[in-house]
């Protein structure tokens, strides 16, 4: 079995593949009030998950993750970037950091390993699913301009079923900057 759902949670998303000895999480927003409420957990079918990853610190793509931990939903690994957004940045905001650095410490102190990762990162691969980083670059702290977005993690999932690109919220500038490649291509954009 292979599934890859992404899930209309309101405003912001979060994506779920799946095999029969594979569960990852990009991205996990908490539902919106007000619209279609997707019961997250229903959607797993592996506990403890064994990654997560957090594309970047904005709250609609990891706001989520509390809950699914309140109920008992663990994590194995937690891939997260290495950019780390600076006040006076064009989206930066202090509550949001703070409370990213909290979930982070959580995850810690519940087991997971939480593991900074860029374009250098070796692929993943589990059964017939692998996961590539193919951004951000691995000196993103080092580049004269930047925002959050071009911090974001960039993963190329290759299932048996085709190629997926899960993007986020990457700036365009972003995706001129990732390692050509020849695939056929679905750009999840969420």
């Amino acid at each position: 079995m292979h599934s890859i759902d992404i899930l209309n949670i309101g405003y912001g998303s979060a994506a779920i593949l799946q095999s029969t000895d594979f569960c990852a999480i990009i991205d996990c927003k908490a539902p919106d009030a007000g619209t279609d409420q997707v019961d997250l957990q229903m959607h797993i079918h592996r506990n403890p998950v064994d990654l997560l990853i957090l594309t970047h610190q904005h709250r609609d793509h990891w706001n989520g993750v509390s809950g699914l931990l309140d109920n008992d939903i663990a994590f194995e690994h937690c891939w997260v970037t290495p950019y780390l957004p600076q006040q006076g940045e064009l989206h930066f905001n202090a509550d949001d950091q703070t409370a990213y650095e909290a979930l982070l410490e959580r995850l810690s102190q519940q087991g997971t390993q939480i593991e900074t990762v860029s374009r250098d990162r070796l692929p993943l691969q589990r059964e017939t699913i692998t996961l590539t980083v193919l951004k951000p670059p691995n000196d993103i702290m080092g580049m004269q301009e930047r925002q959050v977005h071009d911090g974001c993690i960039v993963i190329r999932c290759d299932p048996p079923c085709g190629t997926v690109l899960f993007g986020s919220d990457a700036t365009n500038a972003a995706w001129r900057r990732i390692a050509d490649w020849n695939a056929a291509l679905l750009r999840a954009h969420y």
